[in-house]
């Protein structure tokens, strides 16, 4: 009986050390982070006009910038407006910010 005891606690022994050695050897290496993306977002404090001449309107405000072009959109989420007194919903979108080019 005492045989047999030992027996599975070597056993279990060999065991533990082959699955930690195991587990130490095939952890893949993580890839290196990438530093430039063509694509970006950020938010940003904005200010517009409201219906008064002299009131304006703060609101928090996300843009997605493309490095590349010099592209510039501004997210606008999902909206609800009473059309014919119906509620209507219009999807979350990306709307493309026109910019004149400077001249130099």
């Amino acid at each position: 009986m005492r045989s047999r005891t030992i027996a599975i606690a070597i056993f279990v022994l060999v065991l533990g050390l082959v699955l930690l050695l195991h587990g130490q050897s095939s952890q893949k290496p993580m890839p290196p982070p990438t530093t430039f993306q063509r694509f970006q977002m950020f938010g940003a404090q904005t200010e517009e006009q409201a219906d008064k001449p002299d009131q304006v309107i703060s609101e928090h405000s996300v843009f997605l910038v493309d490095t590349e072009t010099g592209r510039v959109w501004r997210y606008q989420g999902v909206r609800k407006t009473e059309i014919g007194g119906k509620l209507t919903f219009f999807d979350a979108k990306f709307l493309l910010i026109e910019m004149e080019k400077q001249k130099n």
